[in-house]
């Protein structure tokens, strides 16, 4: 029997000392030896032999091997290999279980074979593993059988390790309700962008810009083979290292190796329904059988689901299913160089499908991958304009420019809608006045007075008032703001509550801007109210996000997180997914809980804003999102972070001030006085200083003078804006300012004044919880919190001011205890790690063994410690990790 024995075929596969390590993983695998059975389940390329060899190098248990092909799937075979597997762990083992093998006349008696292998594995003195490697290919009815019977007949000191590219047809549901299964899946063997980063730099040895990484590992999905293939296109290219995405050439590998990998493995019938289906995403049973003319579409899912075949599930229910993004592309090319006459008509099917099935975002991607322009504009006249749905700016833009210029030109509302969404995603103006000028054109109304005009004519020339006046106050052109938007009121029908939701929002900001946060209030509540009516989600969240703006100013969180609510559940009451839309809310929420000192749950909040504003192209939400989440980070340290957001929000708007003036801050926070005021002397002199009460800007500059060093000069600016804010109601500009004058006071050295401003500061603070204004001060203010907590106090008030500096004071300790102090980046997750090991004396060698890493590796991470903490050497980090108290 043992001469039938292909020895190789039972050794764990050699190591490759450039494989990227995996400790994330290796951790499931040794936590599934605490179970019966592993299974490691995916499709071609994701690694799984890698892993389980490197994870069986590793192993504390004995591990035996086998890797499988087609021949093993006859039961005497695989059951001779597994003998011999085992053997290869203990010496002798299979002798009984040989003798019941070689007596076997038919497959009907494997039982006794079964049971003899069964009481041999029981007697094994200590557990082990053994790994199953390729199952997919001798998986059969028999083998299925042998492995269900040590299933139900389990010998404890055996831990199973089934590999493949499907998930086997074992009684699993039974283990996983015992405890008794652990998976690792694709989802889990898919490269991290950290793990890529690894693998295409020490792996494949390329030298590529962090972007480049990131789009490679967006475009494969963390497949480790389509990174390979990519990877190896990329350097048969002079200047691949430079390359920001993945090339066509890498394309072509990956395509070559799914069509000789997968595709040419599938009955006919399978092949054909990926064809036809790979223009769809997602992809449903009912939207499958319109475009394939099956009636089996549901049980086709379901099989390429259960083979592992590139086929993502979007919902728990396996509704809903996607192509992994690279199987798809190959599929599309495939359909194209083939087929290429049947894509239209598979495009116009599916926009049908979606048509019929309410869904007219769906019927119009396809429409227009199918040149049916007139349609497709004809839908998205209907959708958008005469049925007010919103849509989010980047779809309507990408929607628009795929529709012939010409087409567009005929259209009024088409032109219109081009301009709304280029001024909402902070496009190009210019452009945007050309489009309300063909939009005029196309009305033909020759200067007609309004009273001649019909409803539809009224409401279409109201609708340019509407974009010029948003347009003037992108600009912040607060008069014509007020102009052009009364304009549109007097032309609009009272029932056009879309139009007017918008038109109070361009009032609200105009209002802000000269200062009558009451009047503002008003506008902003009507918008409200006309968003709400008229079930324009957009306009609803916005205008209760900029009056929760004005609660903060007003010294009122709690106001503000109540109004922050209001737009939260009315976000989350939509069908379907929460709408990016959304993303304004999440913004606010976050900038009011980093106000409140709650940092990790704010920068949750504003990373999530700013992903749904990435999505619905909305400019205000990531320049909102920006600011807030800069000042998160310029809080922790992160410098170079808070800087680039701030250029990201300036990008977007570069006319906004408050986003220069943002700029100003953080330089000073960092001690860099000279860019902050140059910032101050160029901000004097532009037209808009002249011309409106910034207060935020204002402050700015007070806060630039202080730190030239003109005290006096500060402290009388600072009292004129002191004023301003108690007469207007801005608490928040108050509590800010009164803090500076405390700074402002002890710098003179008068200490007794500096403590009573900072008194009236915390008086108004307390009752709404304000925390990140004064942390954001720094030492001065903490200097002055301490002596403050130290005074004896008298009466209810000194105890509240106590009590309150005090808490403030935990605060500040939080911030140093995180090691984020300006000026000092922060250290990873995986970089504190190290520098406990090192504090603990460990060497390059014993780290790297603990956390599955490289002795290289290791050396990288630690010179990145020693140059984020500012020193040359072990002993330096550790002193000053103690000193930061990082080290707990």
């Amino acid at each position: 029997m043992d001469s039938q024995i292909l020895r190789a075929k039972l050794y764990v596969p050699r190591d490759r000392p450039d494989a990227v390590s995996r400790p994330r993983l290796y951790r499931l695998l040794d936590a599934g030896m605490q179970r019966e059975l592993t299974v490691v389940s995916a499709p071609a390329g994701f690694g799984k032999t890698t892993l389980l060899a490197e994870w069986s190098r590793r192993s504390e248990l004995p591990v035996a091997w086998v890797s499988l092909d087609e021949r093993d799937a006859h039961p005497v075979r695989f059951i001779s290999y597994l003998i011999a597997a085992l053997g290869t762990i203990r010496e002798g083992f299979g002798e009984n279980t040989r003798t019941f093998l070689g007596s076997l006349h038919s497959q009907g008696e494997l039982e006794p074979v079964l049971t003899a292998m069964s009481n041999e594995i029981l007697e094994f003195p200590r557990d082990f593993a053994l790994v199953l490697d390729d199952y997919h290919a001798a998986d059969s009815d028999a083998v299925r059988g042998v492995l269900t019977f040590l299933l139900n007949h389990w010998p404890a000191p055996m831990h199973l390790v089934v590999a493949g590219r499907t998930v086997p047809s074992l009684p699993l549901s039974r283990l996983r309700a015992r405890g008794q299964l652990a998976e690792l899946g694709a989802p889990e063997l898919r490269f991290t962008l950290e793990e890529a980063a690894e693998f295409l730099s020490r792996t494949m040895g390329l030298e590529l810009a962090d972007e480049s990484v990131a789009a490679l590992e967006r475009e494969t999905e963390g497949w480790v083979a389509g990174l390979q293939l990519a990877a190896h296109a990329l350097r048969g290219r002079e200047g691949g290292s430079r390359s920001a995405a993945a090339p066509e050439g890498s394309t072509r590998h990956v395509f070559d190796y799914l069509a000789e990998e997968v595709l040419s493995c599938q009955p006919e019938d399978v092949r054909e329904f990926l064809l036809e289906t790979s223009i769809l995403e997602p992809l449903s049973a009912p939207l499958c059988e319109a475009l394939t003319g099956r009636t089996d579409a549901w049980e086709v899912l379901e099989k390429l689901d259960r083979a592992n075949l590139f086929l993502v599930p979007l919902d728990g229910e396996r509704r809903y299913y996607r192509y992994h993004h690279l199987f798809a592309a190959f599929l599309r090319d495939r359909l194209r160089r083939t087929r290429p006459h049947e894509i239209p008509e598979l495009h116009r099917r599916a926009g049908r499908w979606y048509e019929d099935d309410g869904c007219p975002a769906g019927a119009v991607e396809h429409l227009l991958a199918a040149g049916d322009f007139e349609r497709a504009a004809a839908l998205i006249e209907e959708e958008t304009y005469a049925q007010r749905r919103y849509v989010e700016a980047s779809l309507l833009l990408r929607w628009l420019r795929k529709l012939p210029n010409e087409l567009v030109q005929l259209r009024p509302q088409l032109c219109l809608l081009y301009a709304w969404a280029l001024v909402h995603s902070a496009g190009d103006l210019e452009e945007a006045e050309r489009r309300l000028a063909e939009a005029e054109s196309a009305l033909n109304l020759d200067g007609s007075p309004p009273e001649d005009l019909s409803a539809e004519e009224r409401t279409l020339l109201g609708e340019t008032y509407i974009i010029r006046a948003r347009m003037a106050a992108m600009r912040e052109d607060a008069p014509l703001t007020i102009e052009l938007s009364s304009r549109a009121l007097e032309l609009l029908p009272e029932d056009e509550l879309h139009l007017r939701g918008d038109v109070a929002l361009d009032l609200g900001h105009a209002y802000c801007s000269a200062g009558d946060l009451a009047a503002a209030d008003a506008a902003f509540a009507r918008a409200t109210a006309a968003g709400r009516e008229a079930e324009d989600l957009r306009t609803a969240l916005f205008a209760l996000r900029y009056r929760a703006a004005l609660e903060i100013s007003r010294g009122r969180l709690r106001k503000a997180e109540e109004l922050l609510l209001e737009g939260q559940r009315l976000a989350e009451s939509q069908p379907g997914e929460t709408p990016s839309v959304a993303g304004i809310i999440h913004t606010g929420m976050g900038w009011l809980l980093y106000e409140r000192g709650e940092l990790d749950e704010a920068q949750r909040l504003l990373e999530t804003g700013i992903a749904h504003g990435r999505r619905s192209g909305e400019a205000k939400i990531l320049v909102y999102g920006y600011v807030n989440l800069a000042r998160v980070l310029m809080v922790r340290g992160d410098a170079a972070g808070a800087h680039h957001l701030i250029r990201e929000a300036g990008r977007l708007t570069p006319r906004w001030p408050l986003i220069w003036a943002w700029q100003a801050r953080f330089h000073l926070a960092q001690g860099d006085v000279e860019p902050a005021a140059r910032w101050m002397r160029e901000y004097e002199a532009t037209e808009d200083y002249l011309s409106y009460p910034r207060h935020f800007e204002r402050i700015t500059m007070a806060r630039v003078t202080l730190a030239e060093g003109r005290s006096g000069e500060a402290l009388d600016l600072i009292d004129r804006l002191l004023e301003g804010a108690r007469s207007e109601g801005r608490s928040e500009h108050e509590i800010e300012l009164l803090a500076l004058r405390a700074r402002a006071l002890d710098g003179q050295g008068d200490r007794s004044e500096a403590l009573i401003s900072l008194k009236r500061a915390l008086s108004l603070a307390e009752p709404a919880g304000f925390v990140s204004l004064f942390v954001e001060e720094g030492p001065p203010v903490a200097a002055l919190l301490a002596a403050l907590a130290r005074e004896p106090q008298t009466g209810d008030s000194g105890a509240a001011h106590a009590d309150y500096a005090g808490r403030l004071l935990e605060h500040f300790a939080r911030k140093t205890s995180r090691g984020r102090t300006p000026g000092l980046a922060p250290l990873s997750e995986r970089e504190a790690e190290i520098l406990a090991l090192v504090a603990a004396g460990r060497s390059n060698a014993e780290i790297a063994r603990q956390l599955y890493l490289s002795v290289g590796t290791v050396k990288a991470h630690i010179h990145r410690i020693f140059g984020k903490l500012l020193v040359r050497n072990r002993s330096q980090a550790v002193a000053r990790a103690r000193e930061l108290r990082l080290l707990g």
